[in-house]
């Protein structure tokens, strides 16, 4: 795929992204995929296996931008495969890793007594149903604990539609464990979100009244932060499938103090609270969607230094925190005590208010202004360059991944370090390697371009993040 015909694409994507519930249950379902082929990928392994799975992936590259999610989740398996052993599994493994199971729901409530599936091809797979198929479901815990076994039925053909008995289900944030038997043996098996609250239809309409009924002077970020909560968590309950597992239990609880705060005049985010939050800041004139990381290094009071994750084409807030090597930039951000940000793009054009976004995420938590760093992937790279354009003072340092981008000349822009990632395999390679020589004469006095062999579109951010923050970590001392 030429570079030219990416931007294209891009701007397809952008216009076209799916809406539909069938198009939504099949991007939680790539997303799934995509972090299973991620696990492998990292596993310490040979770079044989990695050069077997190479063109799998960049043909599930091109289905995701074709708007063929159920081809791009083909290749997606078809390059774990590869990267797990150098022989195909076998027939039987590989139709039941093509299954996809659906649920009628991902928040129930603690009365229902029981959830509709339907288990499905996700993409078509030679071979035949294998004989004596069985379909098992466990609900686990967060930690992986079982807590119940709620249906093992006979696969007799497809698609099979069924129901979970929810008896007995608690509160919480579970996890609902697929797994496809043939003959009592195990041939797959995965993991997807399930949530339940008590009086989950009722809490919800206490919690709209309650908004309506917030004092006027209430805070603004509090305000909209629980406007964005509701709509998630209603979405969630009509049934919806988001994008990713929202722990909507939690997030449910959460609302609810967030409101009673908010009554009593008071913050509840930001200050010394930890944790991981969706939140909606007011930025300029609009909104700004985030999830946010609040290490427990907040409860020290002291500024932090803040990293901004900007996503690519097709994801979201939620891209950093759950893809791009399951979330790694999270880690990399909690063990070294720092504030993480990712802000929701724009799908087709303008630029993230990264600024505004800073200062408002200054007023939750101390914010150290002299260590923000920008981390960009595809088209968030274009948007790192974006922010940068108008605010360099404001910058410790930028990487720019898998991308490129149109800097402006200026004083401030020499005194900002770049580093510009990319595969060798990226179809975005020409794109950065522009990007290297128009930040050369733009007179950057600290540019570091890194071309990683044999690494594509897909995994260039999981491969180049860890040195990517040592990089940052020198930016420092």
């Amino acid at each position: 795929m030429k570079v030219s015909r990416y931007f294209l694409v891009l701007l397809g994507l952008a216009l076209s992204l799916p809406s539909s519930a069938r198009a939504q249950a099949d991007r939680y379902e790539l997303g799934l995929r995509l972090r299973a082929m991620e696990a492998a990928w990292s596993e310490p392994g040979d770079d044989k296996a990695r050069q077997r799975a190479l063109p799998h992936i960049q043909r599930a590259v091109a289905g995701f931008f074709g708007f063929n999610l159920g081809e791009a989740g083909k290749w997606l398996d078809q390059a774990r495969f590869q990267l797990q052993a150098a022989e195909p599994p076998p027939a039987t493994v590989r139709w039941a890793e093509a299954l996809q199971l659906q649920v009628d729901g991902r928040f129930v409530d603690a009365a229902d007594t029981a959830l509709g599936i339907h288990l499905s091809a996700f993409y078509p797979v030679e071979g035949d149903l294998p004989a004596r198929a069985k379909l098992r479901l466990t609900l686990c815990n967060s930690t992986g604990k079982v807590l119940t076994s709620i249906l093992e039925a006979p696969i007799k053909a497809l698609p099979l539609k069924d129901k979970l008995s929810l008896e007995g289900v608690v509160e919480g944030d579970h996890q609902l464990r697929l797994e496809i038997l043939a003959d009592d043996k195990r041939l797959c098996g995965r993991e997807q979100g399930l949530s339940c609250a008590v009086r989950r239809d009722e809490r919800l309409a206490e919690l709209k009244k309650g908004h309506e009924d917030l004092p006027k002077d209430a805070a603004r970020s509090g305000q909209e932060s629980l406007r964005g909560l509701l709509r998630i968590l209603e979405a969630l309950a009509n049934r919806q499938t988001l994008e990713t597992s929202y722990p909507a239990a939690r997030l449910l609880a959460e609302a609810e103090v967030l409101q009673r705060s908010l009554k009593d005049g008071k913050e509840y985010y930001g200050g010394k609270r930890a944790g991981e939050f969706w939140l909606t800041l007011p930025t300029g004139k609009g909104m700004t969607p985030i999830r946010l990381l609040a290490p427990e290094a907040v409860q020290r009071g002291e500024p932090l230094p803040l990293v901004v994750a900007l996503h690519g084409a097709g994801g979201s807030e939620n891209m950093f925190f759950d893809g791009y090597g399951r979330g790694a930039i999270v880690e990399l951000c909690r063990k070294r005590g720092w504030l993480l940000a990712a802000p929701r793009c724009p799908l087709l054009a303008g630029q993230v208010p990264v600024a505004e976004l800073i200062d408002e995420i200054g007023k939750l938590y101390p914010v150290d202004r002299k260590r923000v760093f920008l981390v960009g992937h595809s088209l968030g790279a274009a948007q790192a360059v974006g922010a940068v354009n108008l605010s360099p003072e404001r910058y410790a340092g930028i990487a720019a991944l898998g991308g490129g981008g149109a800097p402006k000349p200026s004083e401030g822009l020499k005194k900002v370090p770049f580093f510009v990632g990319v595969g060798s395999e990226d179809f975005a390679l020409a794109g950065s390697r522009a990007l290297k020589d128009r930040l050369g004469k733009a007179g950057v006095e600290k540019v570091r371009f890194q071309e990683y062999p044999g690494i594509e579109h897909l995994t260039i951010v999981q491969t180049a993040l860890p040195e990517v923050f040592g990089w940052f970590d020198r930016l420092l001392k």
